[in-house]
């Protein structure tokens, strides 16, 4: 076992506001990131992060622990959040695909393009912009969302809620 002790002087911790939970900033406290290795040949099995109660030094009950390949996931997603550029207030959700795209190196991205010239030149004709592509991407997220409210009643009763309304016609006039 390998692990990490520091303090820091701001933490985030939940909080619910308006039934919706969100990440608040909060006084330092202690965290501990501690890696599980396998004796035989070295190899990380498990990762934990946990923070510590001020003044107890206590671990909290809440913690992250995360093996094998999603280590390498939660890597990779670190890495590729320092280079996104978010769009407003509303969530978002960051695909495998985007992650590995933002991790490319120059040669691969031109590699990347030259596989994809066919996609590169029909959009140089075309005239695409990058708002057309967003404006597409929004409404493709909508018409997911459509989809649910649609078929699955467990999402359709969770919008109902969070959007605080008490009949399915609200629903339907607030989407």
């Amino acid at each position: 076992m390998v692990s990490h002790v520091f303090d820091s002087e701001e933490s985030c911790g939940f909080a619910v506001v308006r039934g919706e939970t969100v990440l608040r900033v909060t006084p330092g406290r202690r965290q501990e990131i501690v890696a599980k290795v396998y004796e035989d040949d070295k190899q990380v099995d498990g990762l934990t992060i946990q923070s510590f109660t001020p003044g107890t030094e206590k671990p909290h009950k809440v913690y992250f622990s995360f093996g094998g390949h999603e280590i390498d996931r939660l890597y990779k997603f670190l890495q590729a959040v320092e280079r996104l550029r978010f769009q407003g207030p509303d969530k978002q959700r960051v695909h495998d695909s985007v992650i590995n795209h933002l991790l490319l190196n120059d040669s691969e991205r031109r590699e990347y393009v030259r596989e994809n010239e066919d996609l590169f030149l029909e959009i140089a004709r075309h005239n695409i912009t990058k708002a057309d592509i967003v404006a597409l991407r929004y409404r493709k997220a909508q018409l997911a969302v459509f989809e649910y409210l649609l078929n699955d009643a467990a999402y359709f009763e969770a919008r109902k809620i969070e959007w605080s309304k008490q009949r399915d016609e609200d629903v339907w006039q607030h989407f």
